[in-house]
């Protein structure tokens, strides 16, 4: 782009609504286009308290990558400070950039606090690129800072933002992972006696890292896994974290067991098994075991569901492979007949590694049409998955009449 088409372009920049404003620093990060970056750094914008977040999310980035082409005059009083995360994964030996991260991120984990900062977002960037170098690089300033709030209360690392704790300890599990693994413990058992339930954020890390310092903590997440959602949950980060030969050792150990809970248990895990090898060869072995009654009915339903799974999978890759309106809109319409949450994560997965012109026009038009139904089916295949155990409904809280609050029962 001309030098003097970009200076026209933002020639009414400081009288422009904040919308405009966004949309100008959106164009240039996205586009890459050094012109239109050095007009837009040339107009003096700087983000302040009241500026409004998309604005200053997309303001602060569009100056970082300017600064990957040319010096920006003040670039660390300009930005909103949070953007230093993703200079800092542009260039992780950028040590000057490395300092103001880790100063923003120390000051943020001792202001976070319950419950005053209950509900407020601190963070819009993803900063976990950022926080790994963080972790690798300043590894003991972080800890210290955790260890520092947790001394204040363990009940101040929860929040429904991940950003500053959950992201630093993820990273800290991942570079430092004595650390993050007695972090993560102490802070365990707060948790479940905490209102707080489903923190993926949380529950999930163990199985996010290789280290065999972490398989205790996932034998523990699983151990009190006591709902399908639980365990479905389980199944879904042990494959994505590379758990799933771990996984599955504990599964054929339980179809070997006396107990029918535990190959119950086996079962229903299967249920939420990725369509493969190792989860084919997992339902060869337990369509082996005689079983009768209850266990035979879960038996039955959980490998149903698993079969629909693949199913699924069979319809989303004939959906991929064509160039057939018509086809296309049949293969859709029989995987949502056959999917559940799950598989629709995964066919997303798949479109979104094609690119942006991955599929035909007509395709992206069929799937962008059925949203509605996707959604239908997403909600429900998780209903009330959170209210039972191996197909059963359970009692999870009571209301009862002489308690002045729903309360949890024990496990």
């Amino acid at each position: 782009m001309p030098s003097s088409l970009a200076e026209d372009l933002v020639a009414g920049f400081a009288t422009d609504s904040d919308v405009t404003r966004r949309l100008f620093f959106l164009i240039a990060r996205r586009s890459n286009q050094p012109s239109l970056l050095q007009a837009l750094v040339d107009t003096g914008w700087s983000c302040a308290a009241d500026t409004e977040i998309n604005e200053a999310a997309n303001g602060s980035l569009a100056l970082i990558a300017a600064a990957r082409h040319f010096p920006v005059p003040d670039l660390d009083t300009r930005i909103d400070p949070v953007a230093w995360g993703a200079r800092v994964q542009d260039e992780p030996n950028d040590e000057d950039a490395l300092d103001h991260f880790e100063a923003f991120v120390l000051d943020t984990i001792g202001k976070q606090s319950f419950p005053d900062g209950f509900g407020k977002q601190v963070s819009w960037l993803n900063a976990n690129e950022g926080m790994l170098v963080l972790a690798e690089r300043r590894g003991p300033a972080l800890v210290a800072a955790i260890d520092a709030l947790l001394a204040r209360g363990a009940e101040h690392a929860f929040a429904f933002d991940n950003f500053p704790v959950m992201t630093a300890l993820r990273a800290l599990m991942m570079k430092q992972p004595e650390e993050g693994a007695r972090i993560w413990s102490t802070l365990y058992p707060h948790y479940k006696e905490s209102s707080w339930t489903k923190m993926d954020s949380f529950e999930s890390l163990p199985f996010y890292s290789d280290r065999s310092e972490m398989t205790r903590h996932c034998e523990q997440v699983l151990e009190d896994a006591n709902t399908d959602h639980a365990l479905a949950s389980v199944a879904r980060w042990a494959t994505e974290g590379g758990r799933l030969g771990w996984l599955l050792d504990r599964m054929f150990g339980w179809l070997e067991s006396p107990l029918a809970g535990d190959i119950a248990r086996a079962f229903d895990l299967g249920r939420f098994l990725d369509p493969g090898p190792d989860a084919d060869d997992f339902w060869q072995r337990a369509r082996a075991i005689q079983t009768s009654g209850w266990l035979q009915e879960t038996q039955d339903k959980a490998e149903e569901s698993y079969r629909r799974r693949t199913a699924a999978g069979h319809w989303r890759d004939r959906f991929m492979s064509g160039n057939d309106p018509d086809k296309a809109f049949a293969s859709l319409t029989l995987f949502l007949a056959c999917a559940d949450d799950r598989a629709i994560t995964l066919f997303e997965r798949a479109i979104a590694a094609r690119g942006f012109d991955g599929l035909p026009f007509e395709e992206m038009a069929i799937w962008h049409a059925a949203r509605r139904d996707r959604d239908r089916v997403e909600k429900e295949a998780t209903k009330n998955l959170d209210k039972r155990l191996y197909f059963t409904d359970i009692c999870k809280e009571t209301h009862a009449p002489w308690r002045a609050r729903a309360r949890s029962l024990p496990d």
